[in-house]
């Protein structure tokens, strides 16, 4: 999943990532990629930042579609949170993945939309899914394991995440494969 979403144009684009020069480094990408992506702020330093940019240079953005230029690929070494070797942006995507950080940032970011959004939860309760998540980096058994947990019963998350009308109304016009005009709807909903 991270390989494709740093191979989307789109989201290059988006990042000012279109062309990644040899030369020139596109580092606001890599700065989203480590802080947003993967490992989380406070986790990397900013020689990681640069190396990790030379390592994803070569890529370009032409037309809507991704292309690998081998002459502005930077072939030499670097070293990507305490790593150092001749790496790809594959390698790259593999060794932030395999980061301490990244799992628990994950599981955190998980626990929070699925199982309670006002409450931090503690180190000690993270732990095991993190630990779990960092030896497969597999997602299912991850949400599989929190929904089937104690954790929705617990004063944090008991009762806290409630639909509103407009969600409640929509989910159940999708559960009966139908969808009202909009206007309707909202009319509807209003009185």
């Amino acid at each position: 999943l991270l390989g494709a979403a740093v191979r989307d144009p789109a989201l290059l684009l988006s990042l000012e990532a279109g062309a990644q020069r040899k030369a020139q480094p596109a580092t606001d990408f890599a700065r989203a990629f480590l802080e947003d992506y993967t490992v989380g702020a406070g986790s990397f330093a900013e020689k990681d930042v640069v190396e990790t940019a030379r390592a994803f240079a070569g890529f370009f953005v032409e037309h809507g579609k991704l292309r690998l230029i081998e002459r502005e690929r930077d072939g030499g070494p670097k070293t990507i949170l305490g790593r150092t070797g001749a790496w790809t942006a594959d390698d790259a995507a593999r060794i932030a993945l395999g980061a301490e950080a990244t799992p628990r940032r994950v599981v955190r970011g998980l626990f929070r939309w699925l199982v309670a959004e006002t409450e931090e939860p503690s180190d000690a309760l993270l732990a095991p899914l993190a630990a779990a998540f960092g030896r497969d980096s597999a997602i299912a058994p991850l949400v599989d394991r929190m929904l089937r947990s104690n954790l929705f019963f617990s004063h944090a998350a008991y009762r806290a995440r409630i639909k509103c009308p407009v969600e409640f109304a929509v989910g159940l016009a999708r559960a009966c494969e139908s969808l009202p005009p909009p206007a309707r709807l909202g009319a509807d909903l209003a009185a």
